[in-house]
């Protein structure tokens, strides 16, 4: 939930809460949109996620057109940003190979796996 709030939060002092749903269901392999057996996040939903972390809506006034509205600041974000999504600060050194515990059959050498053959009497 913290890290797609970065993502949609982008460098904006506050957001509606209305915007943030948009955002945050919006975000592609994101959980938002069918989040609530489908439904989709609410602000109720989103309010209660957010209350682990400390941070609460505020009624905030926004430049016109908007006015006066619910929304969330970016300080207790950033606050819960820091301590609980650390930036991977490089990238990794070599590209992701996963564990293979048992070896092909269609390639002998299979990364440092011995294959068994069947003893054949």
């Amino acid at each position: 939930m913290l890290i797609d709030c970065r993502t949609v939060f982008e460098s904006f002092d506050a957001m509606p809460s209305t915007v943030l749903l948009e955002r945050l269901k919006a975000l592609p392999e994101s959980p938002w949109a069918d989040y609530n057996n489908g439904a989709g996040l609410t602000p109720m939903k989103l309010g209660l996620l957010l209350k682990e972390y400390d941070i609460t809506s505020d009624n905030i006034t926004f430049k016109p057109p908007v006015g006066r509205m619910k929304g969330f600041h970016r300080a207790p974000f950033a606050d819960a940003w820091q301590r609980y999504c650390t930036r991977e600060e490089k990238p990794a050194s070599q590209p992701y190979k996963p564990y293979k515990p048992y070896a092909d059959p269609q390639t002998p050498s299979s990364d440092n796996v011995r294959l068994f053959q069947s003893r054949t009497a």
